[in-house]
C-alpha cells in the first residue's frame, strides 16, 4: 500500500471536490474519513503538467526567461517563477505545475 499523497492529487481533489490533504492528517489522527467511498462523485475535467526548464534536445539544464505569466481565472497553480523571471543555468528545472 502507497500511504503517500501523491503529486497529482490536486488532479483527483479537482474532479472530486474532496481534500484528501485533509482526510490524510484526519487518518493519521486517528479519526474516520469524513466522506464515504459510495459519495465520492466525479464531476467535471482536470489535467496537471510541468514545464521544465531544459534543452528539448539534450535534455540539460537551458538558462531561461519567462516574459509573460497569466493564469487569470485559473482554479489552482503552483509555480516557482514570475514575470520577467530568469533561471540560472544551477536552478531547479521545475517551475511550474499547473
Amino acid at each position: 500500500m502507497n500511504t503517500r499523497v501523491q503529486v497529482e492529487h490536486p488532479v483527483t481533489e479537482m474532479v472530486t471536490g474532496v481534500d484528501i490533504v485533509k482526510e490524510q492528517l484526519r487518518i493519521a489522527s486517528g479519526l474516520p474519513l469524513s466522506i464515504r467511498q459510495e459519495d465520492v462523485q466525479l464531476n467535471g475535467h482536470a489535467f496537471e503538467c510541468r514545464i521544465n526548464a531544459e534543452d528539448s534536445r539534450t535534455f540539460m539544464p537551458s538558462p531561461w526567461q519567462s516574459n509573460v505569466v497569466s493564469r487569470t481565472g485559473w482554479p489552482r497553480c503552483s509555480y516557482g517563477f514570475t514575470s520577467l523571471y530568469r533561471l540560472h543555468r544551477t536552478a531547479s528545472l521545475r517551475l511550474s505545475d499547473w
